[in-house]
């Protein structure tokens, strides 16, 4: 990866598949339940509910099965994604902590998380990955009402840190995240964990596209938050 942007003020990290490695127990969760729902998972594409809200992935569930309407699926998910994280906690994607802790120390004040996870899950990370003093802020489905790939959450995020979007770094997994931070305007790195749909995504909507964190330069933070 040989993308090195300059006079970079602020780094805002995506959480699930970005930075803890939650979509696969997501992806778990909404599998069950659409056994249980009965429910053919084969006419379901699961990559597109990367990214954003329970309560937008319900409602997508209940437009294309007209018989889960009324049923709230958004809280039948959540809650059994809470209960599988209980069991066994998703880890962390590979190199994640180093590197947010090496862009906290680049720019201090101003390396934050925004994610379409509830605050409660953000509250659990910081704890689990011991980096609630590297974090100045984030910004959870709870604290904004429109899901990415809508920028509201990151041009939210970006005037809560006193940051202009084209000086913000973003790192992404899912399309939607990838497709918000270019509609916010905002330089964007796609973590893809070697997955082709992300692949694919990170090279027509991200500007650099890196497998995980071990594959960023060495001193990668510094450099990108020199001057031009």
């Amino acid at each position: 990866m040989n993308y090195m942007p300059k006079n970079i003020k602020a780094v805002l990290f995506d959480m699930d598949g970005t930075l803890w490695d939650t979509e696969q127990v997501s992806e778990r969760a909404i599998g069950q339940l659409l056994e249980e729902w009965r429910i053919d998972s084969t006419q379901v594409d699961l990559l597109t509910f990367h990214g954003i809200k329970w309560s937008i992935i319900g409602l997508l569930l209940e437009q294309q099965f007209p018989s889960l309407r009324g049923s709230e699926p958004a809280a039948a998910i959540e809650a059994r994604f809470e209960e599988l994280q209980q069991v066994e906690p998703a880890p962390l994607i590979r190199g994640a902590r180093q590197a947010f802790v090496a862009a906290a120390a680049a720019l201090p004040h101003a390396t934050a998380i925004v994610t379409g996870s509830d605050s409660h899950a953000v509250e659990a990370f910081l704890d689990l990955a011991d980096l609630r003093s590297h974090c100045a802020t984030y910004n959870s489905a709870d604290m904004y009402e429109r899901s990415k790939p809508d920028p509201q959450s990151y041009t939210m995020t970006a005037a809560r840190l006193g940051v202009e979007p084209d000086h913000c770094l973003v790192f992404e997994d899912s399309l939607a995240g990838m497709q918000a931070a270019a509609a916010a305007n905002m330089h964007c790195i796609a973590i893809t964990a070697g997955h082709a749909p992300r692949i694919a995504a990170g090279q027509e909507h991200a500007d650099g596209v890196i497998t995980d964190y071990t594959e960023l330069p060495e001193g990668f933070f510094r450099q990108v938050s020199q001057a031009a």
